[in-house]
């Protein structure tokens, strides 16, 4: 098999593994955006439980459960910047790989046509 070939498996690879990966980081991006509105959601239905009232008075069991899936929302959504951050950089760690053997093979190309006789 000649390295131009090989070359072409890598690139074929890695623009598969890019491909996937940026579909990922579109799912990411499309959870990532619906994290704040249901924080928000959360918040302001926690404020229509919350009233003046007695302040020694138990907390609403209502209004716990809501600031208890707000905590959850809120740690999903850190843990959504963590993977998202994750995939942005693998995303570009493809990238360059992509465009790095892509001046490979072009570069062997180029030899490929300089040298008598044509390709290995």
């Amino acid at each position: 098999m000649s390295s131009r070939s090989v070359t072409a498996d890598d690139q074929h690879r890695l623009s598969r593994t890019l491909l996937r990966q940026t579909h990922d980081l579109r799912a990411l991006e499309s959870l990532y955006s619906a994290q704040p509105r249901e924080v928000g959601r959360l918040r302001a239905e926690i404020a229509s439980f919350q009233e003046p009232s007695d302040p020694g008075a138990a907390p609403d069991p209502i209004v716990a459960q809501l600031e208890s899936q707000l905590r959850q929302h809120e740690a999903e959504f850190r843990n959504l910047e963590s993977r998202f951050d994750q995939a942005a950089f693998e995303c570009d760690v493809l990238q360059d790989q992509s465009d790095h053997l892509a001046e490979e093979g072009a570069a062997g190309r180029r030899r490929d046509r300089a040298t008598p006789g044509g390709s290995e």
